[in-house]
């Protein structure tokens, strides 16, 4: 196996603390999917606001997806399309929940808004296969 040294942003520390591995794995999936990007000067994509979107998406499939391992999560992120440079990110500072709704939606097949719709309780949602 693979091992990475990764700068994790402290407001993504505590995650990994509260989940063991599973935080540090979609991390490592995100660099390994994203490695061009990861090693740019000018790119979002370990910005707070990308990682809190990556943690978030994280926390809300557990229930339909469990803990996954790298390998797990690196094959559901090969299909979140985003650019990460700065110029074209569609993200500002404060839409870590919107950027989470699409990984959840294009990575995990989880439709974030069918909780709002159907009036579910926080923290249940719907999964399509």
């Amino acid at each position: 196996m693979a091992h990475f040294r990764v700068p994790v942003p402290r407001t993504a520390g505590a995650v990994c603390r509260l989940r063991g591995g599973s935080a540090v794995d979609i991390v490592l999936a995100v660099k390994a999917t994203n490695s061009a990007a990861w090693d740019e000067a000018e790119t979002k994509i370990r910005s707070t606001t990308a990682i809190n979107g990556y943690v978030i998406a994280l926390r809300r499939s557990l229930e339909g997806h469990g803990v996954l391992d790298f390998a797990g999560y690196k094959k559901l992120l090969e299909s979140v399309d985003v650019s990460f440079s700065k110029s074209e990110f569609p993200y500002a500072s404060s839409q870590y929940a919107k950027f989470s709704r699409q990984i959840l939606e294009e990575a995990f097949g989880v439709d974030d808004a069918a909780e709002e719709e159907l009036a579910l309780p926080p923290g249940e949602i719907t999964v399509t296969p």
